[in-house]
């Protein structure tokens, strides 16, 4: 370590990490590690482990191997509420909102895992709607919102659970270049509050702009692990996943 340098504290460790469904492995022995503070882009193609990893570590599945340690107590067999209630808060790719209830409503439900206080749980949801520009809409139905409005709302519900650790499966997924950008500046934000990010992405550009460091799944192994830069340049990476034509701006 450098004079003047900081030790950044590990907030997430995953030790050989594996997951067999039937004769499949999805996960195969994956040990990383994620730092606090710390944005973490997850890539790799479909099928690579990714999404199984992030149920692992929320607590959905439990491994057949390894372990999961956060914030320096091991979580391996939590319950998914337990492993929210510790700090460690997931997001899904395919969004599903309580369509008929108000968008305060929604991000209440987060809140009151922090809070039984039903003031109380408004205020924090009415704050962090704000936080991700939805206040315009915060008392009309969940069902009325754009995908990308769906997208930040689902944002806006782990936010208000106060976590230390978000997991993000594909926010961006389905968003115009424009909404994208929007994101990735919210993202920002968002670790600027002192939250770090493990995130899933295919939009290659935008998770690249965000991330400290970038892991790489590939047939349920973590094949890579670097700086964007590093990981755009990496010959195993440009095969199994990147393309030749893709370029780091």
């Amino acid at each position: 370590m450098a004079a003047g340098e900081v030790a950044l504290m590990t907030l997430l460790k995953l030790t050989n990490l594996t997951k067999r469904f039937g004769g499949l492995t999805a996960v195969d022995d994956v040990s990383l590690n994620l730092a606090e503070g710390e944005i973490l882009g997850l890539i790799g193609p479909n099928g690579a482990g990714k999404t199984t990893l992030f149920n692992l570590i929320s607590g959905n599945y439990r491994p057949d191997h390894g372990t999961i340690s956060f914030n320096g107590a091991e979580i391996t067999n939590m319950k998914p509420h337990q492993v929210a209630q510790s700090g460690l808060v997931r997001t899904f790719q395919i969004v599903k909102p309580f369509a008929d209830l108000s968008v305060v409503d929604n991000v209440m439900v987060g809140a009151f895992l922090e809070t039984n206080q039903v003031g109380a749980a408004e205020q924090q949801a009415r704050e962090v709607i704000d936080q991700v520009g939805l206040t315009p809409f915060a008392d009309q139905p969940a069902h009325s919102l754009t995908t990308s409005g769906r997208k930040r709302l689902e944002l806006a519900r782990a936010l208000a659970t106060q976590a230390k650790l978000l997991l993000l499966d594909e926010v961006m997924a389905g968003l115009t270049p424009s909404e994208s950008a929007n994101m990735v500046d919210l993202i920002k934000e968002i670790r600027a509050t002192g939250v770090t990010l493990l995130v899933i992405e295919h939009v290659m550009q935008a998770l690249m702009s965000i991330s400290d460091r970038v892991a790489v799944m590939h047939h349920g192994q973590l094949i890579s692990v670097g700086k964007p830069a590093e990981i755009a340049a990496d010959k195993k990476v440009i095969e199994a996943y990147l393309g030749q034509e893709f370029e780091l701006a």
